[in-house]
């Protein structure tokens, strides 16, 4: 679609000609904003996979998609609270589309210099992540401004755009 050039079929999707449905997939980029996407969909016969003459190419009819998040993150609405020289804990919830039952990984970003945090990995059949953060004995007292988290495949490719979190140090 010239609107969305980075929404696309992955590429070499083969199916038997026998098949009456086929699972294809289609990549969505997180800015995608709209709840559907119009497509046409060409698909080339072979004879086998990977061959270079085509029999015969067919076009779908116009069709939607409806375009669903694998995962939604809900970080705790109550602030991560800690000490300075110390661990502060954030946690959370994620719910998975239920077509997507991979492992995720969620971070935390916007940490300031001195302040770490390892990601998180939630299994597959897991919906709740804790993140631990080590923070400065040196740390001010105060909210810590400009944190968020996020959610990422275990490639780190981004699931969710990231979402502010609150850590106040006390």
């Amino acid at each position: 679609s010239p609107n969305k050039p980075l929404v696309a079929a992955a590429e070499f999707q083969f199916a038997a000609f026998s098949s009456d449905a086929f699972p294809l997939q289609i990549t969505v980029p997180l800015d995608v904003a709209e709840p559907v996407i119009d497509a046409v969909i060409g698909v080339d016969f072979v004879d086998q996979p990977l061959a270079l003459d085509r029999t015969s190419r067919a076009w779908t009819a116009p069709i939607r998609l409806s375009v669903e998040d694998a995962v939604v993150l809900t970080p705790a609405a109550v602030p991560a609270k800690g000490m300075k020289g110390a661990m502060a804990s954030g946690s959370g919830l994620i719910r998975r589309h239920s077509q997507f039952a991979e492992a995720v990984t969620v971070s935390i970003d916007g940490l300031p210099k001195g302040y770490s945090a390892s990601p998180a990995t939630v299994a597959a059949d897991a919906a709740e992540f804790s993140l631990a953060v080590t923070i400065p004995a040196d740390a001010a007292a105060g909210e810590v401004p400009n944190l968020t988290v996020r959610c990422l495949r275990a490639n780190g490719q981004p699931l969710t755009n990231p979402m502010a979190v609150k850590l106040v140090i006390e």
